[in-house]
């Protein structure tokens, strides 16, 4: 059984209150509700610990019924989460939950909860760390940063060749078409049919190298990204 579907039985048998008690015994099975799922009980088990919700409704309709019109006005017909946490603390097995006498009962209950404290992961420069990474780049001579940094200007080399095929090769073609109507066609298609293959060669080029490109900076931010998270450790500290 779901959630929706134990509220809507607890729902359907207790029809007969108040429409205004009926919300007031929906929204705190749903504040409880919400409450166990954060303290990290499952559904299933949470319903469990409810009960039957007929029965559950018998209860509540019964101490409805017992009560005086002017406890009817003061009073919510529904269980109590100190009693139940109490019944939790003896036995982590499923437990009936039992009716309050007032909301005042309930307003104690959440009085005596203590916010547990949040923590927060912040990041703080370590001096020995950061020491430790400049006296190493220094006696190696900064060779990573300049490995790093020649892997980019082959790079860009390798696009800037492929790049100057394809202008090259559009150039010459047209330099060829030219030559055709000039009367030299048979030099003019030979030299149209380089230019062409030029172009395709630099089309490859420039397309295998923004693949290299997009490896190289995924590459080069994840090792800042490292060197980085181990020069500013990360710590858990208390709001």
């Amino acid at each position: 059984m779901t959630k929706y579907e134990w509220e809507t039985e607890l729902k359907k048998n207790i029809h007969r209150l108040p429409s205004d008690e009926i919300n007031r015994v929906l929204e705190y099975y749903d504040e409880l509700f919400a409450d166990k799922i954060e303290r990290g009980y499952g559904e299933t088990e949470i319903i469990s610990q409810f009960g039957n919700p007929a029965d559950v409704a018998d209860k509540i309709i019964s101490e409805y019924d017992g009560e005086t019109e002017e406890r009817k006005r003061e009073t919510v017909p529904v269980y109590s989460p100190s009693k139940a946490r109490e019944e939790e603390t003896r036995a982590e097995k499923p437990a009936e939950i039992a009716a309050p006498d007032s909301v005042a009962d309930k307003a104690e209950a959440e009085k005596e909860e203590k916010p547990q404290k949040e923590k927060k992961t912040v990041r703080k420069t370590s001096g020995s760390r950061l020491a430790l990474f400049v006296v190493l780049n220094v006696l190696t001579g900064f060779a990573l940063f300049i490995a790093i940094g020649s892997l980019w200007i082959a790079a860009g080399a390798v696009i800037v060749a492929g790049f100057a095929c394809i202008g090259g090769g559009v150039l010459e073609a047209i330099f060829s078409v030219i030559s055709v109507f000039r009367g030299f066609a048979g030099a003019g298609f030979a030299q149209c049919g380089v230019c062409l293959a030029a172009v395709g060669i630099g089309v490859i080029i420039v397309s295998v190298s923004g693949n290299i490109l997009k490896f190289m900076f995924a590459v080069t931010k994840k090792l800042f990204t490292v060197i980085r998270n181990w020069i500013r450790p990360a710590e858990a500290v208390h709001e």
